[in-house]
């Protein structure tokens, strides 16, 4: 079973790199006919519902993820920190409900990563981010369509930084990419005997 997973995840990976080649690096404009619309309360409960899970899927892989997913959860954290408070300020002045844990949808893909160790967690980790920086990229297209100034405003300035988010997956992605293909580890040999 452990090698049909693993296997999976290599897959997971190829899939995700074949994919991502046709993504483009900035925001195409945003055609507001074409986009269906959220009502703000549904969009900041969303936001902060993604960014929530971020920070917590960041947090695992300081614990498990190899420095190269490190590196990138401590950026995700940091980010998705700044974007939280963002959304609780507006949220505030709105008067708008927030949500304070992760839903069932969210708490089964961390529960799912917690499962994972090293490599096998880091190729899951970039498949997962991913798939949440294209679930974020159609919400905040979607934020920029609410017809208050304020969220359509925070909705493009996070698709900005989602973008800068998805140039350093891509790059952890490489990396992974190599290792998979037999490039080997980032490691020194003397800091894996014991």
């Amino acid at each position: 079973m452990a090698i049909d997973n693993s296997q999976n995840i290599v897959f997971a990976v190829r899939r995700y790199k074949r994919g991502r080649q046709s993504v483009k690096t900035t925001s195409p404009p945003v055609t507001r006919t074409m986009i269906e619309a959220i009502e703000p309360d549904a969009f900041i409960t969303s936001a902060m519902m993604e960014f929530m899970s971020d920070v917590q899927l960041g947090q695992l892989a300081l614990v498990r993820g190899t420095a190269d997913s490190i590196r990138l959860a401590m950026n995700l954290i940091d980010d998705s920190n700044r974007v939280i408070l963002d959304i609780a300020r507006i949220a505030t002045r709105k008067n708008l409900p927030l949500p304070r844990c992760l839903d069932q949808h969210h708490a089964i893909i961390l529960q799912r990563m917690r499962e994972k160790t090293s490599l096998e967690f880091d190729s899951a980790y970039i498949e997962i981010l991913a798939l949440h920086h294209r679930h974020a990229i159609r919400l905040f297209k979607r934020g920029q369509t609410i017809r208050n100034p304020e969220i359509s405003a925070f909705a493009s300035r996070v698709l900005a930084m989602i973008e800068a988010r998805i140039k350093l997956s891509r790059q952890l992605s490489a990396r992974i990419d190599s290792l998979l293909d037999g490039g080997g580890l980032p490691y020194s040999e003397s800091s894996t005997d014991n």
